[in-house]
């Protein structure tokens, strides 16, 4: 483990070994590691690492070696339980890590709808204003952050493509990341800079779902996409790929 891995380990143990708590929950790989050790060592009686996604071999851009070593060394203790939110990332991991698949637990994702609500027809037409887009016009919503995984040039060629046909169409898009400029650069190549719309980070995504009339997901990989969920509580449709847990939330041919 590189050394500025272990320090964090050192400082999370010296708290653990102060405050005594009895369960641990870790969220995300680094976080799994650093906090699994630490929990360990010091004693916790139960610590839950929770994985959102396919295992980290799929995303090059933060996996490290050293990361089967450690997930596989404390998955071997009875006070360790690793989870995922889906079956799909719950199975990658089990096979990453040559553990049988019952060994890592299922608990999916859920919704807060105090926080979601419903949307008043005011705010949706204010939405669209806001934007400069015909109430009548067909949108499309892709809420998802700009990185490799989510394919967001692919979510682009949908939009020219289905451009063609319906002339009138607009989409949203609303994330950052780091391919934020070359999907800017992509829009404006594809000459979509006045039918597509980049939102960046936004606090009001349930108004920009129930604005819309379908939510567009293009990831390639996925844990359980709280997106879709949330689209279908807010009576849009979605379309998307059978992209990890996709499938486990999505009614094919009735909610998407």
């Amino acid at each position: 483990m590189p050394e500025e891995y272990g320090s964090s380990v050192w400082n999370l143990y010296t708290h653990l070994m102060v405050h005594r708590p009895r369960i641990l929950h870790c969220w995300l790989d680094i976080s799994n590691i650093i906090g699994g050790i630490a929990g360990w060592l010091a004693g916790v009686e139960r610590i839950v690492l929770s994985t959102r996604n396919l295992n980290p071999s799929y995303f090059p851009y933060i996996y490290q070696p050293w990361y089967q070593r450690w997930y596989s060394l404390l998955e071997t203790s009875p006070r360790v339980r690793l989870i995922g939110n889906s079956r799909v990332g719950a199975e990658s991991y089990a096979k990453w890590l040559n553990i049988p698949s019952d060994h890592v637990g299922v608990v999916h994702n859920g919704l807060d709808l105090n926080i979601i609500g419903t949307p008043s027809d005011a705010q949706t037409t204010e939405f669209r204003l806001s934007l400069g887009i015909p109430p009548q016009a067909p949108l499309i919503a892709g809420v998802f952050r700009l990185n490799y995984e989510k394919r967001p040039f692919l979510f682009l060629k949908v939009i020219a493509a289905l451009k063609r046909r319906f002339p009138e169409l607009r989409a949203v898009m609303a994330g950052v990341g780091p391919l934020a400029e070359q999907v800017r650069e992509e829009i404006e190549s594809r000459g979509l800079s006045n039918s597509v719309f980049m939102l960046g980070r936004r606090s009001d995504i349930p108004v920009v779902l129930r604005a819309a009339d379908i939510c567009l997901l293009t990831s390639a990989e996925e844990g359980l996409p709280n997106v879709l969920m949330e689209a279908q509580w807010l009576e849009r449709p979605v379309v998307c790929p059978r992209a990890g847990g996709a499938p486990e939330v999505v009614l094919d041919g009735r909610s998407g």
